[in-house]
């Protein structure tokens, strides 16, 4: 589950497709350093109706945390390609933060696509962020991510 990178984050990702196969329906996935603030039934909603959920938009990657910025030097311009389909990392490519994730199981398909973006961001810049923005690549290019910080606490 670890993917080729060998990373731990790419963890999540195996997780995901478990869940997926075994119970259909909507996913929720939370890292175990989360605390509920809200009801989330309201989310619940939004990703049954085929929205996307992440933690939090920590912003585009030339105005982001220093991290995000290092990336954006390192990789914007460039261009990924998985399942003929073109991902371009620019300066105003959003960033979120993958302690929240959520989603349709009939849209599990999408995390061969996630699992692959990550390995070759891995390859590119190996730094513990990737599967993060491979994940905000890939919802980004089906719909609009919706982030949820007022709903959780994510420590």
């Amino acid at each position: 589950m670890a993917g080729a990178a060998n990373k731990v984050y790419l963890l999540k990702i195996g997780v995901l497709e478990h869940a997926a196969a075994y119970y259909p329906g909507n996913l929720l996935f939370l890292d175990t350093d989360t605390i509920w603030r809200r009801n989330p039934k309201p989310l619940f909603a939004h990703v049954e109706v085929g929205g996307f959920l992440m933690h939090q938009n920590e912003g585009r990657l030339i105005s982001g945390n220093l991290l995000s910025r290092k990336i954006c030097r390192r990789l914007c311009g460039q261009s990924l390609r998985v399942a003929d389909r073109n991902y371009n990392l620019t300066p105003a490519t959003e960033l979120f933060n993958s302690g929240v994730i959520a989603f349709r199981s009939d849209k599990a398909y999408l995390l061969n696509d996630i699992m692959a973006l990550a390995e070759q961001l891995y390859a590119a810049y190996n730094k513990h962020m990737m599967e993060q923005l491979a994940f905000s690549l890939r919802f980004a290019a089906e719909g609009p991510i919706t982030d949820v910080p007022d709903y959780l606490w994510h420590y």
